[in-house]
This record gives structure tokens, C-alpha cells and sequence, in this order.
């Protein structure tokens, strides 16, 4: 993956913008969701005029941009990749170039299906009454067991 992006060429200002945005200057842990990408994200991207593989190549970099800003916040000079972009070459070549990390690309069942690994997990500690909700990953102020169970 990452074929078109790579074709394009970095759009400067869209780029600036992109890294304008009020959510990189939230404290963490933070979480950025699929609704402020489409309210906040894709309507920016839109509405510049540039060829689809510049804006692309563009939202690369700022991604590969934005996680190595964050690699520099943390102690681990590893980081595991899984989802979607796992499978763009494109991407993974411009994280690299813009951390100092070394990225951990696992089989392929784990990179499609890491998040149902994990919610499996979370009901399990649930079933068992354990904490399954961190307040350290999530900003609650305790740890917690969320969720429910229903039975047939």
C-alpha cells in the first residue's frame, strides 16, 4: 500500500495546518477518534487545491510527523504498528525517516485484528471481575471494570 501517496509531493500549507490542530497540544493520554477526523481533518484536506496523490503524500507526513513528535515524549525506542497502516509501505517508510524508533510489524492476523484481541480480553477480565479499564491508559481517576455481559 502507499503506491499513490508516494507519487505525490509534500503540499507545504496544508501540511502547517494539519499540524495547527488543537488536539496535538492536548495533554495525554489522549485518544483521536474517527469523528474529529471527519469534522476536523478530512473538511481541511478538501478544500485545498492539490491533486489527490499531493494531499495524500501530504497526510503521510503529517502522520509519520505527529507519531515521531510523540516518540520523542516517550522512553521505548519501539513501537508496534498494527491496522490499516501497517500495510502502507509508504507510511511505514516515512515514520522511520521522521523517528528514531524502531517499528515492530507483526504477522498479519495480529496487524488485522488486534483491537477484537483486545476487547476479547477486556471481557474476560470483566467475566472475571478485574480491572479492565485502566486509569493510566484512559485518564479515569481510578482503575476500573467496564462493560456488560449478557447471557442467552
Amino acid at each position: 500500500g502507499g503506491k499513490m501517496s508516494r507519487k505525490g509531493r509534500l503540499n507545504f500549507d496544508l501540511f502547517d495546518l494539519l499540524n495547527r490542530n488543537s488536539f496535538y497540544k492536548l495533554d495525554f493520554p489522549k485518544s483521536l477518534n474517527n469523528e474529529t477526523v471527519r469534522t476536523e481533518f478530512i473538511p481541511l484536506v478538501d478544500k485545498f487545491e492539490a491533486s489527490v496523490q499531493d494531499k495524500l503524500h501530504t497526510v503521510v507526513k503529517h502522520i509519520a510527523f505527529q507519531i515521531a513528535q510523540t516518540g520523542k515524549r516517550q522512553t521505548g525506542k519501539r513501537m508496534l504498528v498494527t491496522g490499516g497502516g501497517a500495510h502502507n509501505n509508504f507510511l511505514l517508510d516515512s515514520i522511520r525517516k521522521a523517528g528514531s524508533f524502531e517499528l515492530i510489524i507483526p504477522e498479519e492476523q495480529l496487524i488485522d485484528f488486534k483491537e477484537a484481541l483486545i476487547f476479547a480480553f477486556m471481557g474476560t477480565l470483566r467475566h472475571l471481575g478485574r480491572n479492565n479499564c485502566l486509569a493510566s491508559a484512559t485518564g479515569a481517576r481510578q482503575n476500573s471494570s467496564v462493560g456488560n455481559i449478557f447471557y442467552p
